[in-house]
Formats: structure tokens, C-alpha cells, sequence
């Protein structure tokens, strides 16, 4: 959205009887979890903010409150929120990822801003701050492990390609160039077809076909011959990666023993089994027996491994709902993945896990097992739900305050809103108000009062009496 709409000014008197009105209420609402939460009004000015933020930001409250926002954070959050007042206005949550050096440390923060509703006119604004330094760690450690998959495939002692959904090579690793004595017939973007000796080209063909159409994500094509400078005989695999790519993994018949291959291709699967940081288990797909999983599936869940595999993962009891998991065992089945799957799962101690899941199936020792990937969310669905809460609390302020509140139109005076509470301490019909100037009310009847009034709304734009 570009382009700023400017609304017409308004200001909040407030009659407190016997202590602060507003903010104090706002207070008691803005304490919730490890969430920093601010309020700010239309220009930025944070107004109260919760006990997180001066954590977060190791900056005393009391240098906080009354500071500009684009002050305390980094300008680019103020500057989305304060160029797209229409859309916040309409209900929109905007949402800013930044980087900001905190006591020397950099911290990567996320800031999402939202209009409280309640306030008529009088535009305030909720901004809560999350601290994900640790998700972007968590991400720069999964990055890590997909580079070192690369860097796996790249030295592996296999000849080695990926190649696209039109089965044209994208990637070839140094072995192939060695084995096949080239350095120019491999060339990025060429079909694969042209490096398999030509009585070899139809089965090639019809295995891929297979492996895109048949609940497989691995099949072997047997002995080939590629063509370089040097014909190699090799024994060939296919693996899917994604829906758009494959890896050809060819095996020189000559090469290596077939203890020695077996143990090759487990210590490639090893390193990023056990160094991923997501939690990772497998279950053999016909009894959901648990086969396999890693060090991230226990700090996840809880299990270890030598109470957990081999046994039954529908008797380790991990679904809280036996309908999702017929859900996700129904996907699975009809699509042969299953990708971002939001669920609860239980804990071995029995405390519940908010989880994004994904499942597919793969081959294992020639049996067919569910690989699955999981990772907790926890954090975010808390700050979704702290969000959604503390929004609606906001909007209840206004309509249900002890506290008098009166909304008049700063250009021209007018009374556009009030609550009851202002109505049962003003003696007067909410008719006799709404539409009408309440500074020549007062004019007429509180003249003293209307001049202190004046004075502090033309400094700080709002005014409180108490009585």
C-alpha cells in the first residue's frame, strides 16, 4: 500500500474520580508473557508499555514512556506502520523484521503493529515486539546442514548430478568429470539423456516416469553406461528431492565393494540425520514401528532412544487427536507428502507441543518408511494468541471503564463519542452532548477549567481532570 491518509485530530478528556484514568487500566492489560507490548498515539509517542520492553531493549521504563518510538527502535517499524494509517485503520496487522544492536549484541527482532479499536477517532496504536535472534540462529544452523549436505554431494566418491522435472542437469559434482576423463561434454542446462549410452536411453526414461507417478521416492535403474571421454558402467539410482528435481546417483561397478558402498552412503545419511536441528523420526510405514530418530526429536518430545525405538509410535501416544492423525495419515497416503502440517503433539512427561510437521515416504533397507520433520512453534502461536487477546481487552476499555471518557473533535470541538461511565458522573442525556461543542459547554459553565484545558492540550495535546 502507498500513499498516506491524514485523519482528523482528535483528543481525550477524561474524568478519573479518585485516580488515574486510562493509561492505568491499559497497565494492567499490557502484561502478558514474554511478549514486549507498547502503545503509542498517531505520532509515534509511546504512551505505557509492559515490564518485556525495558528487558529487551535494557532500557529503564522511566526512559521509555514518553520517548518516540522510532527512538527506542529501529525507524524503518514506525515508518511502515506510520505510511500505512489506512490500513491498520481497516483492521490490518503490519508486520517489520529488523536488526537493532542492543548492549553490544545485535538482536533480530520482529515488530507488528495494529490500531486498538474502542477509542473512536483517536487513533492508538499496539506494537508488539518479539525477539527471534534465537529462530534466526536456528535457521543460519539448518542453512549450515544444507550446505554441508551440498558439500557431501560435491566430494562424494559417486558420480552425482541433479537434474530438473525436464531431466536437464543443473548440478554435477567433481567425481563425474574425473570418472568420465571430461571437462566439456557435462555442461550445465544439457539433458541428462545425452551422457547415457543410447540402447540405455528408453529404461532411463521409463524409471523416471515410474518414480513420478508411483508412491516412490527412490528407484533403481541397474547397470548403464555414461558417455564421456571414457565410457564408465555404473549401477544408477534416482532419489526425488522435490517436485521439480531429481539426484542421479551412479555407482561405478568397479569401484567400490558393496560393504564399502552400503557403509558410504550411511555416513552421508548420518551427517545430516544427527546434525539437523529440526527433530527428525522415522516409522516404518506398515506398523508404525519407530525406526530411527535424532537428538532434535528429543529436545522437541522428550523421548530417548532406548525407551523409544522399536516401539510402536501410535503406543508412544504423541498425537493428542487420533481424528488429525488420521487426517495426516490420509494426505500422506493420497499426495505421498505432506508439507507444514500445524498440530499439537504430547510430550514423553506429557505436556503438550504446538508443532509444523512434514512427512513423506522413503525407502529404508528395502522397506518403506515415513520420514518426518518437525520443529516447535510454540513461541509463535503464543505471540498470535497474546496479540488477539490484548487487542480485544484493549477495545473493552473504553465501553467498559469505571473512568469518565469523553472524544471531542480537536478542530472544531464537537463531541463525537463517550462512555456510560462519563454519562452517570455528567447528569446529563447522552443527546445533550454527542454533536455539540463541549468548549462552550464549559465556556458556560467551568470557565477556569476551560483555560487550564487550552493551555495543556496546545503542549501535549491531551487533558485529564479529576475530581
Amino acid at each position: 500500500m502507498t500513499g498516506v491518509t491524514t485523519s482528523t485530530a482528535v483528543f481525550t478528556i477524561l474524568l478519573a474520580y479518585n485516580r488515574n484514568p486510562m493509561l492505568a487500566p491499559l497497565n494492567g492489560l499490557l502484561e502478558t508473557g514474554q511478549i514486549g507490548l507498547l502503545v503509542t498515539d498517531r505520532h509515534g509517542k509511546i504512551q505505557t508499555c509492559n515490564g518485556f520492553i525495558p528487558e529487551l531493549f535494557e532500557t529503564p521504563s522511566e526512559d521509555i514512556v514518553d520517548t518516540n518510538l522510532k527512538d527506542l527502535i529501529s525507524g524503518e517499524l514506525w515508518s511502515v506502520l506510520s505510511s500505512n494509517t489506512n490500513a491498520l485503520h481497516d483492521g490490518d496487522t503490519l508486520s517489520v523484521e529488523f536488526e537493532q544492536l542492543v548492549g553490544g549484541r545485535t538482536k533480530h527482532l520482529a515488530g507488528l503493529g495494529h490500531e486498538i479499536k474502542g477509542f473512536a477517532r483517536r487513533r492508538r496504536y499496539l506494537v508488539q515486539i518479539r525477539d527471534l535472534s534465537h529462530e534466526q540462529a536456528t535457521k543460519q544452523a539448518l542453512s549450515s546442514a544444507t550446505d554441508q549436505m551440498r558439500r557431501i554431494l560435491a566430494s562424494s566418491s559417486d558420480i552425482v548430478f541433479i537434474i530438473d522435472q525436464k531431466f536437464n542437469i543443473s548440478f554435477s559434482n567433481d567425481t563425474a568429470f574425473k570418472m568420465l576423463d571430461t571437462t566439456n561434454v557435462i555442461v550445465s542446462g544439457q539433458p541428462f539423456c545425452k551422457l547415457i549410452q543410447p540402447d540405455d536411453r528408453k529404461p532411463f526414461m521409463q524409471a523416471l516416469e515410474l518414480l513420478s507417478i508411483q508412491n516412490r521416492n527412490e528407484i533403481s535403474l541397474g547397470s548403464i553406461v555414461l558417455l564421456g571421454n571414457k565410457e564408465v558402467r555404473v549401477s544408477a539410482r534416482f532419489i526425488k528431492l522435490a517436485a521439480s528435481s531429481y539426484a542421479v546417483i551412479c555407482q561405478p561397478e568397479q569401484s567400490l565393494t558393496a560393504i564399502e558402498q552400503e557403509h558410504s552412503a550411511y555416513n552421508r545419511f548420518s551427517e545430516v540425520f544427527h546434525g539437523s536441528p529440526d527433530a527428525i523420526l522415522i516409522l516404518r510405514a506398515e506398523d508404525s514401528v519407530i525406526v530411527d530418530f535424532n537428538d532434535g526429536f528429543t529436545r522437541l518430545l522428550g523421548y530417548v532412544r532406548e525407551d523409544a525405538i522399536g516401539e510402536s509410535g501410535i503406543k508412544a501416544n504423541f498425537w493428542t487427536s487420533n481424528s488429525e492423525r488420521d487426517d495426516v495419515i490420509n494426505q500422506l497416503r493420497q499426495n505421498q507428502e505432506v508439507i507444514d502440517y500445524e498440530t499439537t503433539l504430547r510430550a514423553s512427561h506429557g505436556s503438550l507441543v504446538h508443532v509444523e510437521i512434514s512427512l513423506r515416504y522413503v525407502e529404508i533397507d528395502d522397506a518403506l518408511c515415513i520420514l518426518c520433520i518437525g520443529r516447535d512453534i510454540t513461541k509463535r502461536i503464543s505471540a498470535e494468541a497474546a496479540l488477539v487477546e490484548t487487542e480485544e481487552k484493549f477495545g473493552k476499555v473504553f465501553t467498559q471503564s469505571p473512568d469518565g471518557i469523553i472524544i471531542i473533535r480537536q478542530s472544531d470541538g464537537i463531541v463525537t463519542d463517550l462512555n456510560d461511565a462519563f454519562l452517570s458522573r455528567s447528569g446529563h442525556a447522552r443527546d445533550d452532548f454527542i454533536g455539540h461543542n463541549y468548549m462552550e459547554h464549559l465556556a458556560q459553565n467551568e470557565p477556569k477549567e476551560l483555560a487550564a484545558i487550552a493551555k495543556q492540550i496546545s503542549s501535549d495535546g491531551i487533558f485529564f481532570i479529576t475530581r
